[in-house]
């Protein structure tokens, strides 16, 4: 048996098998008041919907996994972020593992489902030589020589990023690693390094 908050508009149609809505929805502030947890590097934001300018701060972010929701052994979560406050356009909308960094400009809004969302100086809960996801070097990581391994059974890669904008134009390097397998990298100051599956040593 399980549940899962979901939100619906209007006009919309919900098609349900083998499950049914509560009797009670969930209010707003209920579902757009995250959770906030305190460390000594600062607050971390939880579940909820935030509007850029208003809520948070523009600039980047990170978000992380609360450990709530696996898949395949590895922590995931679901981030959103939106045009405006219709939220009828996603500009971003991953299923990321463990971490991932997010550049967020005013007036745009970020759904978070099972992470943590907070300002990329903060980095307690970043976990690079355990795990996988997506590491700022110099800021996460510091600029070096390492070598990836394979954290899991399942075949991992790595990519490396010139800009967060992280697409074609930007990757310098990328390669898999096979379940067992290890790799030298040398990773420059302001690259990006997103990880599957693998981690630093």
């Amino acid at each position: 048996n399980g549940s899962a908050e979901i939100t619906l508009k209007e006009g919309e149609y919900l098609s349900m098998i083998f499950c049914c809505l509560s009797k009670e929805p969930v209010t707003s502030t209920e579902q757009e008041t995250g959770a906030v947890i305190s460390t000594n590097d600062g607050e971390y934001l939880g579940e909820g919907i935030y509007e850029v300018g208003v809520d948070i701060p523009a600039g980047e972010y990170t978000v992380v996994s609360d450990g709530s929701w696996y898949s395949d052994q590895i922590p995931m979560f679901r981030i959103f972020v939106y045009e405006d406050a219709e939220m009828t356009k996603d500009l971003y909308n991953g299923w990321p593992h463990y971490n991932t960094i997010i550049r967020l400009l005013k007036g745009q809004f970020i759904e978070v489902q099972k992470a943590y969302l907070y300002e990329v100086s903060n980095k307690s809960l970043l976990r690079p030589f355990e795990i996988g996801g997506l590491f700022h070097v110099g800021r996460d990581i510091p600029p070096g020589t390492y070598t990836i391994t394979s954290d899991s059974e399942y075949d991992g890669y790595y990519r490396v990023f010139t800009d967060i904008t992280m697409n074609e134009e930007t990757m310098r390097t990328q390669g898999p690693i096979y379940s067992g397998d290890t790799a030298e990298i040398t990773l420059n100051e302001g690259e990006y390094i997103q990880m599957q599956f693998c981690h630093l040593q």
